[in-house]
């Protein structure tokens, strides 16, 4: 089993700074350049025979790191660190650019970022799992560095790897379910979101079911469509059936549905509240409100397990240019994840 180290990086027009942290025994080892020829054969080596692990590191600290073992000065790496933050510029537009290679088979990465819930900065997730030292970049990334300043960028890095570690213990069964997928679809998966992952699988798996590659499927921007009702769905006391089934919905250029107008500002009485429909269901309307349990009342939490999964595998939904192959890779995908948890 290879160790796991955790990667970061600080990057200056005159100084950048990798930092290598052990995740069981947060030993670290650090580097600076300009990089000796045998710093870099050391950097390749760890990089190469250990797990990586990083925040946001396939569009930032992977492809820089590559950057680096190519010779690169810190004004350079600061030229391309600037092309990804503040250009948007993609991995796979970055290898072009700079003419490297990000992702060599002997890499072994994991990004938490896709792999961490929702959305959020390392600080944020480090601030929810009660991180004993949260801190921000203590120098402008537009600075020229001086030497009495290096120990604090060191140090600053640091904490940084140590959040991270923490968010990557936290992550771990999300992590081992990411591995045993990868062995069985033959994918590297460990570093996908929810949603990339059943998109790569279904993928995967209907071209070898089907036996060709997938087409795009057909444009759809300023097509409309109806809502059909289920036969087994109807309301008691509520009227709001009739106008969904007759509302008209339009698919955007960017492949959403445009709510319409005769159901956007529709106000549904539901007991006490008040809610409105979205296209992803019913959303309350108070602004702030605080219920409190009683001795005539109380208070229940209702969840339900893989809620839209379900509407398409139960109403066996699938997209019209891959067919009925879809509803059996994702009935499985469903079923492997419900076991996980």
């Amino acid at each position: 089993m290879k160790s796991i180290l955790v990667l970061d990086l600080e990057v200056y027009v005159n100084y950048t700074l990798l930092v290598f942290m052990n995740v069981k025994t947060r030993a670290s080892r650090l580097f600076e350049l300009p990089l000796s020829d045998d710093d870099r054969a050391t950097i390749k080596k760890i990089a190469c025979s250990h797990r990586l692990i990083t925040f946001n590191g396939s569009n930032y600290d992977i492809p820089l790191l590559m950057l680096i073992l190519t010779g690169a000065t810190s004004e350079k790496v600061k030229f391309a660190s600037d092309r990804i933050i503040v250009h948007g510029l993609k991995w796979w537009t970055f290898e072009q650019e700079f003419n490297v290679k990000c992702f060599p088979p002997a890499l072994d990465h994991v990004d938490l970022m896709e792999i961490a819930p929702l959305t959020g900065s390392l600080k944020a997730y480090a601030a929810r799992l009660h991180a004993p030292s949260i801190q921000d970049l203590p120098i402008d990334p537009s600075a020229v560095i001086v030497e009495e300043q290096k120990p604090i960028l060191r140090e600053y890095c640091q904490n940084d790897c140590i959040n991270t570690i923490l968010l990557y213990n936290a992550l771990e069964q999300q992590i081992a379910l990411r591995e045993a997928m990868s062995e069985t679809y033959g994918i590297d998966l460990k570093s996908k979101s929810d949603a990339q992952i059943a998109e790569t699988v279904i993928k995967h798996e209907c071209e070898r079911i089907l036996g060709r590659k997938l087409d795009q499927p057909p444009e759809q921007t300023g097509n409309s469509f109806a809502f059909t009702t289920p036969s087994w769905l109807s309301f008691k006391h509520l009227d709001i059936l009739d106008a969904v089934r007759e509302a008209k919905f339009v698919v955007t250029d960017k492949g959403g549905v445009l709510l319409p107008d005769e159901l956007k500002n529709r106000k549904i009485v539901i007991g006490d509240g008040v809610y409105r429909m979205g296209i992803g269901g019913l959303h309350s309307s108070e602004k702030t409100r605080v219920v409190k349990a009683d001795g005539t009342k109380m208070i229940v939490d209702f969840d339900v397990a893989s809620y839209y999964p379900s509407i398409v595998l139960n109403q066996g939904l699938f997209p019209k240019h891959i067919g009925q192959a879809f509803q059996t890779i994702y009935r499985k995908i469903v079923q492997r994840k419900r076991e996980t948890k």
